[in-house]
């Protein structure tokens, strides 16, 4: 388990849901160097969710570049996942605000949650 990657996904607030669940997943199975090589079914067991919708998530986190994916050779055979950090960091500028939460406010390069006032 890696608590500098875990730390990593929970401050970066792009990704919500399966997404997110997927990559702390990823996170906890990690070694320090970011690297992991859980099988498809595993992880999807500990994040509730079936296979075909992991390997979707797993797709969309290798597709932004959240993750890097080492192909195992043959059946039976896991894949090795990289982790990449560098790609969590919380970049105002690079955040498409539709996917994200209507209560998350930008201070500088932290985000924190806007609580609503009762009136």
């Amino acid at each position: 388990m890696s608590i500098r990657h875990i730390t990593a996904v929970f401050q970066y607030p792009h990704y919500r849901g399966s997404e997110r669940l997927v990559l702390l997943a990823l996170a906890d199975y990690a070694n320090d160097a970011g690297v992991c090589f859980p099988s498809v079914k595993a992880l999807a067991a500990k994040v509730r969710l079936g296979v075909r919708q992991t390997h979707k998530v797993l797709s969309t986190l290798r597709r932004d570049g959240a993750i890097s994916v080492e192909s195992g050779s043959g059946r039976h055979i896991v894949n090795r996942y990289r982790l990449n950090p560098d790609k969590f960091t919380v970049n105002r500028n690079s955040l498409n605000p539709a996917t994200l939460n209507s209560d998350v406010q930008f201070t500088g390069v932290f985000c924190s949650t806007v609580t609503a006032e009762a009136e």
